[in-house]
């Protein structure tokens, strides 16, 4: 079933990792969906963390999380921006 904040993408996989990428209901948003942690799950301690596991289980060829962030670049591309310029600094100060 999905949440009415759901988008297309296929959560089923994300949410057992504890994220997801989700619709902010918001009519004329120019960045639709956010990427971001499940709150009641715990897993990541903020969104942030949840942007780095994304992003770094694509770096390591994971298909599914590559494919969280071509739903991004297509669909929310300043969200996008905004997760690869954070994985790309926190991989520069590594």
């Amino acid at each position: 079933m999905q949440h009415y904040d759901e988008p297309a993408f296929d959560n089923r996989q994300a949410h057992a990792e504890g994220w997801g990428i989700f619709d902010l209901c918001e009519v004329g948003r120019p960045d639709p969906y956010q990427l971001q942690r499940v709150d009641a799950d715990e897993c990541f301690a903020s969104d942030d963390e949840a942007w780095r596991h994304v992003a770094a289980r694509a770096a390591e060829g994971s298909a599914y999380h590559r494919a969280a962030l071509d739903f991004l670049r297509d669909h929310s591309p300043g969200e996008y921006a905004a997760v690869a310029a954070h994985a790309a600094a926190r991989e520069s100060v590594a």
